[in-house]
């Protein structure tokens, strides 16, 4: 794989300078394109309805046939166009976790709840 295209950290964006408002992520954003809408992977750019800082956003589920308890994983990167959200529509799920900084909502099985924490930049670290 190449190197990857570095974003800025979105300073202005209340999820950034916030870390509640991550408990409120989904009234936060609002989604402005769709890449992929299946219903265990997902794919699109969404739009800060606060400041207008835009996140390429990525869903993936791993459906649990026996139990039921599907691990869901979310990956919210900020980044500057929509052109960059379409270069990152195009890769696998993999690369996409490699970006920072982004905000990552992770599920897994037999958690009550999903963990939503930025990784990357300067507040989170």
């Amino acid at each position: 794989m190449q190197s990857l295209p570095e974003f800025p950290e979105p300073l202005k964006c209340t999820l950034r300078r916030n870390p509640e408002s991550l408990k409120n992520i989904h009234e936060i954003l609002e989604a402005i394109e769709t890449y992929v809408d299946d219903s265990h992977d997902r794919r699109c750019l969404l739009k800060c309805r606060e400041c207008g800082q835009l996140y390429f956003y990525k869903f993936l589920e791993f459906v649990d046939y026996e139990n039921g308890d599907d691990p869901q994983y979310r990956t919210y990167v900020p980044v500057t166009s929509a052109e960059d959200a379409a270069m990152l529509s195009g890769l696998p799920a993999w690369h996409i976790d490699k970006y920072r900084p982004a905000i990552h909502s992770d599920w897994p099985k037999g958690q009550d709840s999903p963990s939503v924490f930025w990784v990357g930049g300067g507040k989170s670290e």
